[in-house]
């Protein structure tokens, strides 16, 4: 190519010095000289260039494409200099200079346009992919935004794509370098508000962008100003024949302004989404994942300023003995878990007790210091702040719009008329300000309901397993369809005035050029066509401007909002470092007084938070310390103080900081770990739970795995430890998970372990497994662990220091006399076991390497090709069927018919003015009434179809959303389960919002944009047939473009509509496991990892946006072209201006409506891809809802029989329950005991038809189960499950939901799990108020409290079978005690099934089923189980207080056969 230029500029060097020899030298031919000299010196340089992609060549190659596009203009001059003069349409003609110069300047053009297509460097590549190619193309790619080629070859070969597959960021794009700019402008800014901050840190672009705005705001009127010239001139030709040489000039101007517009209006919109609305975006979601993960925890509850919370009293002993120092009491009412102290999680402060330790319960702050208001700053309020960054140069555009149009309607029509149609738009300014008041106020409005919705969703599918325990998704489906119909009302009110604001908008430029060119006409006496169509096409232009203001302002408005917001996040407090590091190795507490972490503290004596005073204690380096006492009483709060998850009022809590390791060892002193009361895990496999981000060690992994008591799960597990943990750990039991973060723990390289409560969730057996392999096993020995527990008898004899906690704050350490109560009764574990368990996992590590371990959590699902044409019918069907659209379609037509008949009659109007009088009155009052008629058809039309569109959208919205919202409620467990809340929010939210906001107004332009086209088309066909040549040109073109354009643009979306559910998934798991990422240290992998996910969204958009705007340039090139061709025509064939005029504004038309076609079809498609993505989830399979009706007062003795029982949790599963058997008489209470695992849970589930039933049958009252209604089924036997969820409410609304009950009920039932006391009593606690508010989840209780609320909320129900799993697993023993006396007595007449690890809860029932392995190992009652000396025997030799259980069951055994002899003698 280069070698080319050399010799086209070595040919066209010799035809100069020809043509200077034979006509000697002229000032022309000199200058072509020296211009064609300096182009060949520049070729030659570039030749011996040995890298063409060096900098340096393409500095060269600029150079040459500017001397020779000088060159060629040159050359074009001389060609049409000597016609100048000339007054002809045809005016050339040929000789052999005119050929020379021809020559010449296709040469220079030709090397000119070479030079421009030169790469300007070599391609990048990041981590071993292609950097985007922006800066490193060539100029003509850049400008023509052929670089996206790349992504269309992606799309064309490939089934689907991923983020690889498109090009990476630039690093000025990247979310690490935006954010370490950002931090340093926020540095120097400190105290600035957002926005300026925003505005410093990409100050440069914001001015480019701008210059762009007002270079755009000029090129506008560049198509109307040619447009008057190509007219008027045309006039002057018809009447003076003269004016011809620049009648051409003009008409070619019409298409080259055309195309300039399109260009800097694509670079424009390319420049603020790629430059201003990714980066605005990105950094403002980094800085605040940043700081949620610097910002303190404060749980989502706040004090007041002025410390008006309540506090409630403590809580009553469960002997009826006042709180005090009563030491025997605090230790007999120690339960598994805190009841209001330990309710708070260590790793999630916002997601625990939002109660303080003293039981009160604190006032909730606003929705942005909770958990789903961080979501929302990130999925919402950044996207809103971006958009508006990158709009809002619109209010420079207007400006500059509103001065050009000015000026050239002054000049044009004079200062008198234009002042006359500005009056139009002052008189509708208020009217269109008011409209534009409510429809902020109704947008507002729509967005707070929304907000709900989401809440309300979200709370919903958080506790979907309740809901479907209690057979309750009909009253939720009521609940979300009554929110989301709200909404829609909200949406019809902004949809109702955005119809106001269109007709304005419409009718605003009509009545303006009505009465100007009015007022014009009766100045003037005459309507020429050069000023009749110009100005219409400015008053277009201006009225189009002034339309936006309006909602730039709102759009302004909303994202201030958004900022204020985010700096207020922002602005939260820090955490501080509260613990300090004097050198020692001991964790020491020298007179603390701590409590949970708050904001705007209340440092008077009336605080009514909880706070654990002045505490003083020292544990030792390398031993088991045990913290032991009541609920409520803060050991909860002592260990997150020890991981600096809390406030240190005063004195002081001496940690030891982590210290670099030396040689080659494991351990890293002062590195801490920490296992947490609600066990946080992550969404990847269980072996990478356990190493968390931590090299691989096969012997140390494998005694972690034994510690934890893990090896027996392993070999039930298909997959081994490569099993997938789903999301928050829903594929594995609470022991399961509970002993998953405690290997994590024993595997770190922490030489201090955090222990909270690491047995309740697992049966005894596993408890001394545990204490024996794990808490003091290898991996234990020598590290400091403090334990937090209530198994004091299994614990305590290990202990070397305990410290007990009472419910006033004070802490004092256990003496010896105390802790010599209790006495060692376990075994040492056989000496080989752990090598025989070590060679079973290592068997298993081999086996993954031939078998490909299963997905629990797959990959999003990503639709391929082009939309469907069912997911089209379907949505016609749900927006009101085809006759409905048949309507709209007929009010479209009509519409655009009368849009387009304005300029018709214009035409008429014009071409009738000659033959008339100029001055005469009555027939420019004739016309202009006609067209003012005309005008305000069209002006109505265009609201009424909106109207009717907009409306469609909205039936469409309620009847998808109402069949979505079923689907999933009546999903399986095991769908539910597989699929992350995300995904499913990500329907009810953005795809939602799309359906309900975008799809209907892209529809409504899509139609008119067709009628539009085709009618214009038809009309420009009927005026003159050769315009069908460039017509059938043009469609041919788009449609070619269009194809790959769509096919390339589709993928992209669906990628970028997925790229959204990893940042919110991991923002989600990292505020529900924050205080776990900060001690174990890994802030900066979860950093590095949502950085990752902001990058892939940004690249997904970044592509999108690229294709985009690659066709949009082609289009624009396109219709400039077909403008040029159009123009050139009315020129060479001499019509008349009004024919010229209203033939060049169909053109202007029918380009726009050609790309508005495109665009608009492209906008569709990838709206209905949210359309595709609801149908999805609308379409999952359902739970079988067919059956027979349960009788009524069915089960009537609750005598169950289950015969060989096989069940897994899907087609594809293990079996859970092996051919289980057992018969249980009615009003018996047995209890289902087992090791962790062993599929206790899995019985409770297969009760209500939970999972999937293999083989076998359970009959109640002699009626299969199987064969029932499911709602029937679960209504009728109540499951109350481990974890108990309650929802937003009062105390009322959760406990009697369908308002059933009275008020003295109610308190009953509160009264029968000792949650109140007896009505003559002098103590209250905060359960006396049915009032009391509820927290969405109920995490404003404890989980103690949860529990005992969801098993008052059973004991109203009465039902005849009652399945219990855990339900009291987190109250302390006498508590629990208590309770199952008040079930015995309450529901004497009911069949009970409990689930219970604690042996002392079932120790005394009827009946005992024990489980292992999924199979039915023994049953009988606890005596002859424990005189059998098998299973069971094993278990309670295992507890740890084998003595208290034998005198229990003597006492039982007893009692069971004195109520055998009553029942022989009653018989």
């Amino acid at each position: 190519m280069v070698s080319g230029g050399v010799f086209g500029s070595a040919v066209s060097l010799g035809m100069v010095i020809l043509y200077a020899v034979e006509h000697s030298t002229s000032l022309d031919a000199v200058l072509t000289l020296s211009l064609w000299i300096m182009v060949a010196s520049q070729c030659t340089m570039l030749l011996v260039e040995t890298c063409p992609c060096h900098p340096r060549s393409s500095r060269i190659s600029i150079l040459i494409a500017i001397s020779s596009g000088c060159l060629g203009l040159v050359l074009l001059v001389q060609i049409l200099q000597p016609y100048h003069a000339k007054q002809s349409l045809r005016p050339f003609s040929y000789d052999y200079i005119l050929f020379g110069r021809a020559v010449q300047c296709l040469i220079a053009l030709a090397i000119c346009f070479n030079s421009l297509s030169l790469p300007r460097r070599p391609a990048v590549y990041s981590k071993g992919e292609l950097v985007d190619e922006q800066n490193y193309v060539s100029i003509l790619d850049n400008l023509a935004f052929s670089w996206a080629k790349r992504i269309f070859d992606k799309t064309a070969s490939a089934v689907q794509i991923n983020f690889g597959d498109l090009p990476y960021l630039t690093k000025g794009t990247r979310a690490k370098q935006l954010q370490r700019n950002f931090a340093s402008f926020v540095r120097k800014g400190k105290g600035r508000p957002l926005w300026r901050i925003i505005y410093q840190s990409l100050r440069g672009r914001f001015w480019l962008e701008w210059l762009l705005a007002v270079v755009h705001g000029l090129a506008l009127y560049g198509p109307p100003y040619c447009l008057f010239k190509t007219l008027e001139l045309l006039d002057e030709y018809k009447t003076a024949g003269t004016g011809a040489n620049s009648l051409w000039f003009w008409a070619s101007g019409i298409g080259i302004s055309r195309l300039f517009e399109s260009w800097v209006l694509t670079r424009l919109t390319w420049y603020a989404s790629s430059a201003v609305e990714i980066p605005v975006r990105s950094q403002l979601s980094s800085v605040i994942f940043q700081k949620v993960l610097e910002a303190k925890d404060i749980k989502g509850t706040e004090e007041s300023d002025g410390g008006t919370n309540t506090t409630s009293p403590p809580r009553p002993s469960v002997n009826g003995k006042k709180n005090g120092n009563n030491k025997e009491a605090d230790l007999e009412s120690i339960s598994s878990e805190e009841d209001v102290t330990e309710s708070v999680p260590l790793q999630d402060l916002s997601d625990g007790d939002t109660s303080s330790d003293g039981g009160d319960n604190r006032k909730e702050k606003p929705e942005d210091l909770t958990r789903e208001g961080v979501m929302n700053l990130v999925a919402v309020d950044t996207a809103r702040v971006a958009e508006f960054a990158s709009k809002q140069y619109v209010f420079v555009h207007i400006f500059v719009t509103f001065t050009v149009a000015t000026v050239i309607l002054v000049r044009m029509i004079g200062f008198l008329s234009f002042g006359a149609g500005l009056l139009v738009p002052a008189v509708l300014m208020p009217l269109n300000m008011m409209a534009s008041g409510h429809y902020a106020a109704a947008q507002g409005n729509l967005m707070s309901k929304r907000d709900e919705k989401i809440r309300v969703v979200t709370e919903c599918l958080q506790a979907v397993r309740p809901i479907k325990f209690s057979a309750t998704e009909t009253q939720w489906h009521r609940k979300v369809m009554g929110l989301r119909n709200e909404e829609l009302l909200h949406q019809r009110n902004v949809y109702k005035w955005t119809v106001v604001l269109r007709f304005f908008w419409v009718s605003s430029p009509i009545l303006l050029s009505v009465v100007a060119l009015g007022v014009y006409v009766w100045t003037h006496g005459s309507l020429s066509a050069a000023v009749a169509f110009t100005s219409i096409e400015v008053f277009g232009n201006l009225e189009f401007a002034l339309s936006l203001l309006p909602y730039g302002i709102m759009q302004g408005l909303d994202a201030r909002v958004s900022c204020d917001r985010i700096q207020e996040y922002l602005g939260r407090e820090d955490k501080v470092q509260s613990t300090i590091d004097d050198g020692g190795d001991e964790i020491e507490f020298r007179s603390a007084t701590i409590a949970w972490p708050a904001s705007n503290r209340n440092e008077s004596a009336k605080d009514p938070q909880f706070k654990l005073l002045r505490v003083s204690c020292k544990f030792p380096k390398g031993k088991l310390s045990v913290i032991v006492g009541p609920s409520g009483s803060g050991k909860s709060l002592l260990l997150a103080s020890i991981i600096d998850e809390a406030d240190v009022l005063s004195g002081t809590i001496s940690v030891p900081r982590s210290r670099p390791r030396h040689g080659g060892d494991w351990i890293t002193r002062g590195a801490l770990a920490c296992v947490t009361q609600i066990p946080w895990l992550e969404n990847c496999s269980l072996r990478d739970n356990i190493l968390s981000g931590l090299p691989f060690d096969q012997q140390r992994y494998n005694m972690a795995l034994d510690g934890a008591s893990l090896f027996p799960d392993l070999d039930q597990l298909g997959d081994g430890d490569r099993t997938e943990v789903g999301s928050r750990g829903v594929n594995f039991s609470g022991g399961q998970c509970w002993r998953m973060a405690f290997a994590r723990a024993l595997y770190s390289r922490a030489d201090t372990l955090v222990l909270d409560d690491i047995f309740s969730a697992v049966d005894s057996g596993t408890a001394l497994h545990i204490l024996q392999r794990g808490l003091d096993g290898p991996l234990a020995q020598g590290r400091t662990r403090i334990l937090v527990t209530h198994h004091l008898a299994l614990c305590l004899p290990r202990a070397a220091y305990a410290l007990r906690l009472s419910r006033d704050g004070r802490a004092e350490q256990m003496k010896q006399d105390e802790l010599a109560k209790y006495t060692s009764t376990v075994d040492s574990t056989e000496p080989d076991a752990l090598q025989q368990q070590t060679s079973q996992v290592t068997t298993h590590g081999n086996d993954q390497k031939i078998q490909q371990p299963k997905t629990f959590v797959e990959d999003e699902f990503r639709e391929v090709g082009s939309v469907k044409a069912r997911v089209y019918r379907k949505y016609l069907v749900a927006s009101g069927g085809y006759l409905w659209w048949l309507v709209s379609a007929i009010f479209i037509v009509g519409s655009q018919v009368a849009l387009l008949a304005r300029a018709y009659w214009v035409k008429v109007w014009t071409e009738s003015e000659p033959a008339q009088s100029g001055g005469n009155t009555r027939y420019n009052a004739y016309y202009m009434a006609i067209y003012l008629g005309i005008s305000l058809c069209a002006a109505i039309g265009e609201a009424v179809k909106c109207a009717v569109v907009y409306h469609s959208g909205v039936v469409a919205s309620q009847n998808l959303a109402d069949v979505l919202t079923g689907a999933i409620l009546g999903a399986p467990l095991r769908w539910l389960d597989t699929v992350p809340i995300g995904r499913i929010l990500n329907r009810f939210s953005a795809d939602s919002a799309t359906l309900d906001s975008k799809l209907p107004g892209d529809a409504h332009m899509l139609l008119s944009s067709i009628v539009l086209a085709v009618i214009t088309a038809m009309m420009s066909l009927g005026v003159a047939l050769y315009l069908g040549i460039p017509v059938i040109f043009l469609l041919g073109t788009t449609a070619l473009y269009a194809s790959r354009f769509l096919h390339g643009a589709r993928e992209v979306k669906r990628l970028e509509s997925a790229s959204r559910s990893p940042v919110m998934d991991l923002l989600e798991s990292t505020l529900l496991g924050l205080g776990s990422i900060r001690t174990y240290g890994r802030v900066n992998e979860y950093t590095d990892r949502m950085l990752h996910h902001i990058d892939n969204q940004s690249r997904s958009t970044w592509s999108l946006s690229l294709v985009t705007q690659w066709m949009n340039f082609r289009l624009g090139a396109i219709g400039a072209v077909f403008s040029l061709m159009v123009a050139i025509f009315v020129v060479f064939e001499n019509v008349s201006a009004s024919l010229a005029g209203l033939v060049l504004s169909f053109t202007f038309r029918y380009t726009a409506a050609t790309e508005e076609v495109v665009n608009r079809y492209a906008n569709v498609e990838l709206d209905m891809n949210a359309t595709e993505r609801i149908l999805e989830f609308s379409e999952i399979s359902q739970e079988t809802r067919d059956g027979f009706d349960a009788p009524p007062g069915w089960p009537q003795n609750g005598e169950i029989s289950i015969r060989d029982l096989r069940v897994s949790y899907g087609p594809t599963q293990d079996d859970v329950l092996k051919g289980l058997s057992c018969h249980i008489s009615p009003m018996q209470r047995v209890g289902i005991v087992g090791r962790t695992g062993a599929g206790k849970s899995s019985f409770a589930l297969a009760m209500l038809r939970f999972l999937y039933q293999r083989s076998g049958s359970i009959t109640v009252d002699g009626l299969d189960i199987g064969r029932m209604r499911l709602r029937d089924l679960r209504s009728r036997i109540t499951l109350i499950p481990q974890d108990p969820t309650l929802f937003l409410g009062t105390l009322r609304s959760n406990l009697d939901p369908l308002g059933q009950y009275d008020d003295d009920a109610v308190k009953l039932a509160l009264r029968r799990v000792h949650l109140i006391s007896s009505p003559g009593s002098n103590q209250t606690t905060m359960f006396d108020s049915l009032d009391l508010k509820i927290s969405a989840g109920g995490l404003n209780l404890s989980q103690g409290q949860r529990q005992l609320v969801c098993l008052a909320r059973a004991l109203l129900t009465r039902s005849k079978v009652m399945v219990i799993d855990e339900a009291t697993s987190s109250v302390d023993v006498a508590t629990d005690a208590l309770i199952q006396k008040s079930i015995r007595q309450e529901f004497h007449d009911s069949t009970l099934l409990v689930i219970a690890h604690r042996l002392r809860t079932v120790a005394d029932f009827d009946k005992l089923i024990v489980i292992k392995d999924g199979k039915l190992c023994e049953t009988g009652t606890p005596l002859e189980l424990l005189n059998k000396k098998g299973h069971f025997w094993s278990m309670v030799q295992d507890s740890g207080e084998s003595d208290a259980l034998r005198a229990v069951l003597q006492r039982q055994g007893g009692f069971l056969e004195s109520r055998s002899i009553l029942s022989v003698k009653d018989t």
